[in-house]
């Protein structure tokens, strides 16, 4: 594959839309060896789970995106934060060639998901705050990504983790192509 102008994919959904089992699977694809991959629960989310620790994670992980980007090579982070969040970094600037990707999943799929991996959290209680959450998160991304320029849309409802990874390779290599 030919690499084009670096470019900055952020990859988004709610909880169970496969969006860390994505990255990680990206990691070990050979053929996105010149691409980094950072995942933005990698290294661990606070209890609470919301709230300002993602605008600096944001931040930093655009500051290392940017950076790389400047050495002509590309990044994919995948993470629940809103588009806006990434638009109002400190570290955003509108010539960064920034896209991004919301792996939807439609409630019922979501439901079924979320149930069997609370089952593997035993002891969980917030079960219900946690559907609430992501319902409202799910119609909050779908329109952010919708109004971006930039903005793509792959529905994950009826994939597996390698149908959802080939999907994201499609689209890495359409924007490695575009971007030449």
């Amino acid at each position: 594959m030919a690499k084009g102008k670096p470019f900055i994919l952020l990859v988004t959904g709610i909880s169970t839309s496969g969006k860390s089992a994505a990255i990680e699977g990206l990691k070990k694809e050979a053929k996105l060896s010149h691409i980094k991959f950072h995942d933005v629960d990698g290294t661990g989310i606070p209890k609470a789970g919301q709230g300002h620790w993602r605008v600096y994670k944001a931040a930093e992980l655009l500051y290392y995106a940017k950076k790389d980007q400047e050495k002509g090579t590309s990044t994919v982070i995948g993470g629940i934060i809103p588009s806006h969040e990434w638009i109002d970094s400190k570290e955003f600037e509108k010539d960064m060639n920034l896209h991004f990707v919301l792996l939807k999943t439609d409630m019922d799929k979501f439901t079924k998901r979320m149930k069997a991996r609370l089952k593997r959290q035993r002891g969980r209680k917030d079960y219900l705050d946690l559907f609430v959450t992501n319902r409202k998160l799910a119609r909050k991304l779908e329109n952010q990504i919708i109004n971006q320029k930039n903005g793509h849309i792959i529905d994950t409802t009826n994939m597996n983790k390698k149908t959802v990874r080939q999907e994201l390779i499609r689209l890495i290599n359409q924007l490695s192509k575009s971007n030449a």
